[in-house]
């Protein structure tokens, strides 16, 4: 493994598999003050990019709430990892740039943001946005709601 400088409050784990786990935490100072936050998964294998990228997220969000910036009502979790930030980084990318056509792009780009859209419900009966949920979570049940 190649070091490199970690982002502000992430550290990483080696999981039995061999991969390496990535997660942010909040200080013990900053939660004792009520920080919202405590901690939340970034990733696994990330790039240093792609840690980066993750923890900036949280760390943006930290720093808006030690200046009484953040709002209640502003999202908590972590986009990283989901359905929406696949979908952006695939729009993103040089296979996605190169391999469809200039006149194409804005079909894929409905289409991808109409399957981002679906709502479906879970067991329990609560109901998710696909975008919304992280990429491990769709299993062979969940492709199939969104298919149907």
């Amino acid at each position: 493994m190649v070091p490199f400088e970690m982002p502000r409050y992430t550290s990483f784990k080696k999981l039995a598999s061999g991969r390496t786990a990535f997660y942010w935490n909040c200080p013990t100072a900053y939660r004792k003050a009520g920080c919202p936050f405590l901690s939340a998964p970034l990733g696994t294998n990330l790039s240093p990019a792609e840690l980066s990228e993750a923890a900036r997220i949280w760390n943006e969000r930290l720093d808006d709430w030690r200046e009484g910036r953040f709002r209640l009502e502003d999202d908590v979790s972590s986009r990283h990892g989901t359905v929406d930030w696949l979908v952006d980084a695939y729009l993103k990318h040089d296979s996605f740039l190169e391999r469809v056509s200039e006149f194409s792009r804005p079909d894929y780009k409905r289409v991808l943001d109409r399957v981002c859209d679906i709502e479906i419900t879970g067991a329990q009966g609560q109901t998710a946005r696909v975008g919304g949920l992280k990429v491990l979570q769709i299993g062979v049940s969940t492709a199939e709601k969104i298919y149907h």
